[in-house]
């Protein structure tokens, strides 16, 4: 009985340092070297009911390259001006660089649950955090918003590294007499290229429904390193 207790006891904090190890394996990815990838996205979305019903589809594909110093986009000649207005640099350079973005997530969970698993054919970890939504600074809030589920599971490999992770969340928004319900379930494989932590697919779906109105939308980014 007594070395039960024991190993009881050392086991709780290893587990529960997981975390820490995901955190630190990639604060050491600072993206400092030299990379170039073709960005491509990829988004659908449509809108009915009391004041709008609208369908919009938008594709556009960028080069994009980095260094320590500098970042820039390069744009090919004929894409529309509808399709310029998804193109972000910031949003560009965190997909070649998601170490922090990724991390600051991580910041916002609870450990709830690890284990091991198997991911695209190899071993891997599991893990599942709670969610808390951070408070932004100067943020009014006008009703409540409340969330059913607010879940992040991340598979890490054998060296800590993020492999892939996936967001639920389901809210619930209410002011007065009106309500609304919205679930997205975003998707990111990763990979690590030198020093960077790179997002290679992003995917998102989100619907809402309420106020009168409902809709959809589904947006793909791959990111292709050369």
């Amino acid at each position: 009985m007594r070395r039960l207790i024991l190993l009881l006891c050392l086991a709780a904090p290893l587990r529960a340092d997981t975390l820490g190890e995901v955190k630190a394996a990639l604060g050491r990815l600072n993206a400092k070297a030299p990379i170039r990838a073709t960005w491509v996205s990829e988004s659908n979305g449509s809108t009915n009911g009391k004041f709008a019903n609208d369908k919009t589809s938008r594709r556009i594909s960028v080069e994009a390259a980095q260094d320590a110093a500098t970042f820039r986009v390069e744009i090919r000649r004929g894409e529309t001006r509808d399709a310029l207005s998804i193109v972000s640099p910031a949003t560009i350079s965190e997909n070649l660089d998601f170490a922090d973005g990724f991390t600051d997530l991580l910041n916002t969970g609870t450990l709830s649950e690890e284990k091991r698993v198997v991911w695209n054919g190899a071993a891997a970890r599991l893990l599942v955090l709670q969610l808390k939504e951070p408070k932004r600074e100067h943020e009014i809030s006008i009703g409540k918003v409340t969330y059913s589920e607010n879940r992040l599971n991340v598979w890490i490999g054998p060296d800590a590294v993020p492999l892939a992770a996936e967001h639920v969340r389901k809210a619930n928004a209410g002011f007065l007499m009106f309500h609304g319900d919205s679930t997205t379930r975003t998707a990111w494989q990763f990979a690590h290229k030198d020093d960077h932590f790179v997002v290679t697919r992003f995917e998102d779906w989100s619907s809402f429904s309420g106020f009168g109105q409902q809709g959809q939308t589904h947006t793909i980014v791959t990111v292709s390193v050369h």
